[in-house]
């Protein structure tokens, strides 16, 4: 019932609107929250090819073998110039060379490491990628990032070229 020369909204009809507008956040945020979890994963997989790149491409122009780590446990990795004593920090300070994912990604794991049955990949002054021996990889290395609903990522290293991609 409205007043002869008044304008504005009733009580009942502020109270439907936020009633409704609520249903409707209710129905949208799953799918909002899914999105960003898709978007952390899809993130941390890129920063890890980026890193594995990154890595080739510094052995190849400083002629020396340089490793990336992984930590299933410790939810972490990190770049080295020689097998756990030199972190490449030291050598390129612009860029982050080790990453605490459950720092930086929280809700995030690496849940599978697999190169050459390692959780270790070398790459040689001509870019092929290596196991813990120094010998070339045989069969596309893998890592496998997890978020807590079960989605997963999985980078491949191409066991002839060291190319990292997301699959």
């Amino acid at each position: 019932m409205t007043i002869p020369g008044r304008k504005g909204f009733t009580l009942i009809e502020a109270v439907m609107t936020c009633v409704l507008l609520s249903i409707v956040a209710v129905l949208v945020m799953p799918k909002i929250s899914g999105y960003y979890a898709d978007a952390k994963l899809r993130a941390l997989s890129r920063k890890i090819v980026w890193h594995l790149r990154l890595c080739r491409q510094l052995a190849i122009s400083r002629r020396s073998t340089l490793y990336v780590v992984f930590d299933v446990d410790g939810n972490s990795y990190a770049l080295y110039e020689e097998r756990y004593s030199t972190p490449l920090s030291y050598l390129t300070s612009e860029f982050e060379t080790e990453v605490d994912i459950e720092e930086e990604y929280p809700g995030l794991s690496l849940s599978e490491v697999n190169i050459g049955g390692e959780s270790e990949v070398g790459f040689n002054s001509l870019g092929s990628p290596l196991d813990t021996e120094g010998e070339e990889i045989t069969e596309d290395g893998v890592v496998v990032i997890q978020d807590g609903n079960g989605r997963t990522e999985t980078v491949t290293i191409a066991s002839q070229t060291g190319k990292a991609f997301v699959e």
